[in-house]
């Protein structure tokens, strides 16, 4: 799997992970709108998931890794210090262990995948979702051809979608970040 792939699959388990830490609790009370209170819980709770995972998978790792546990305490800590730390130690583990990449990936929402094979061809397809979080990819291989695919995330009756809310989340934490 690519780095940016990687990094597309980590990016919500730090938001999510960022609403169980103190200064992420406390953005979550200031904000208080009723769309917000409920992607502020659906946050928490798979920052909840995530954490499992990933503290059992860290206390899976040999005694001298870098990779234990306490990476994720740090992080839950002091998101803003520690978070290239968390994000090496994820990115190592998805590359190195497809068990550990499944269970993540089943956290981060749906997986809608496109896979082009050698001169394969995917023409208009579309991989629609109405969750809070899905991953959604297409993967093509040398000299296969993807053209007019549509891929799509939103979040159906609602007054806003997510983003904006996760936005003011770090956008609060960068302008007073917890010492």
């Amino acid at each position: 799997m690519d780095a940016d792939t990687i990094r597309n699959l980590i990016e919500p388990a730090i938001i999510s992970l960022t609403a169980l830490a103190p200064v992420g609790q406390t953005m979550l009370e200031k904000i208080g709108e009723s769309m917000a209170d409920k992607v502020g819980e659906d946050l928490v709770e798979q920052g909840k998931r995530f954490r499992h995972l990933i503290h059992r998978r860290f206390s899976e790792e040999p005694a001298e890794s870098y990779i234990t546990p306490k990476v994720l305490d740090d992080f839950i800590e002091n998101p803003e210090l520690y978070r290239p730390a968390l994000e090496k130690a994820l990115s190592d583990l998805l590359q190195q262990d497809s068990t550990f990449l499944q269970q993540f990936s089943q956290i981060v929402g749906p997986v809608q995948e496109i896979i082009v094979g050698k001169r394969g061809k995917a023409i208009a397809n579309e991989l629609r979702s109405n969750v809070l979080t899905s991953h959604q990819i297409i993967q093509v291989e040398e000299e296969g051809t993807a053209e007019k695919n549509i891929l799509q995330a939103t979040i159906d009756n609602a007054p806003q979608t997510p983003q904006p809310f996760i936005k003011r989340i770090f956008d609060a934490f960068k302008r007073n970040p917890r010492r």
